[in-house]
């Protein structure tokens, strides 16, 4: 979606993120899932992936929370020697977080790909500026400091100091010893750009952008239809036709309009993803062709 204007791209994320998050419906959480695992791989390939497996054991933890300390609902799978009871109820809720939480992972990523800095820039500098440097700053500063910390690690390792082999203690240790380092050094980066971006005035007047960045057709086309999707699914939403209860029995009200219009609006990141890497393909074939003839 990098082709998509800024702005275009903003209001579709965003609807995503907040729809996928405040729906509390199993059925929503699992179209989102599998959509923004689609977006991701289509943004960032085996990358995205390598994020969801991170992330899998953090969803099992909250489901194992959930389970054991939630003694809701009617129906018993088994009682615990203490005598807390484990429900198919609670369960199933923490099954429903955890998939919700792996469905914002995976659109956060792709978001991430998607906004970059100079486009976090380009939206919100001219009327919140602060707020565009702290975005744009905080975006760069998550991959950097893995990468950061990676190089730092290598160092560690040439010097005696690993964190793959050794004790654990050790490696506990040595793995602190570099996170502070490269905290240290984000801390430095982070205020000498924020005394630069003063000195030179930044913020005063109203930015001008170097590169203007036009709406097409294509842009209002989806701009619209994600507006437009948004406003009848916050509709249905607000009118109770998408509640969803697990305690203290499980009862739900599913409503098909707004099942189909969700799947729209997870479609339009994919779609666009999709289109985009058609052309590339295509441009990439004709320039080989041009090559070859040449």
């Amino acid at each position: 979606m990098k082709y998509i204007h800024p702005v275009t791209s903003l209001v579709i994320f965003l609807s995503l993120i907040l729809f996928t998050a405040v729906i509390q419906n199993p059925l929503f959480s699992l179209i989102s899932l599998i959509f923004a695992i689609t977006s991701a791989v289509l943004t960032k390939g085996k990358t995205a992936l390598k994020g969801l497996l991170y992330c899998i054991p953090l969803c099992l933890f909250s489901v194992i929370i959930n389970v054991l300390f939630v003694n809701r609902g009617i129906t018993v799978l088994y009682t615990l020697p203490g005598g807390n009871n484990i429900t198919a109820e609670a369960l199933l809720s923490g099954i429903s977080f955890a998939v919700m939480l792996l469905g914002l992972f995976m659109w956060f990523i792709s978001f991430s790909y998607v906004m970059s800095a100079d486009r976090v820039l380009y939206i919100f500098s001219s009327f919140a500026p602060s707020l565009a440097l702290l975005i744009s700053m905080t975006l760069k500063t998550i991959p950097g400091l893995t990468d950061s910390f990676k190089r730092t690690a290598e160092l560690y390792q040439l010097m005696g100091k690993s964190i793959k082999t050794g004790k654990l203690s050790k490696r506990i240790a040595y793995s602190i010893e570099i996170l502070s380092s490269v905290l240290k050094l984000w801390v430095i980066k982070g205020t000498t750009t924020a005394l630069s971006m003063k000195n030179r005035g930044y913020g005063t007047k109203k930015r001008i952008s170097a590169k203007k960045i036009k709406m097409t057709p294509t842009d209002y086309f989806l701009l619209c239809l994600s507006l437009l999707l948004s406003g009848t699914l916050a509709v249905i939403m607000i009118s109770g036709r998408l509640k969803f209860s697990f305690y203290p029995y499980i009862s739900f009200e599913i409503n098909t309009i707004s099942v189909m219009v969700f799947l729209i609006l997870c479609l339009l990141p994919c779609l666009t993803e999709y289109d985009f890497i058609l052309k590339e393909n295509l441009r990439k074939e004709e320039r080989d062709g041009n090559n070859k003839a040449a």
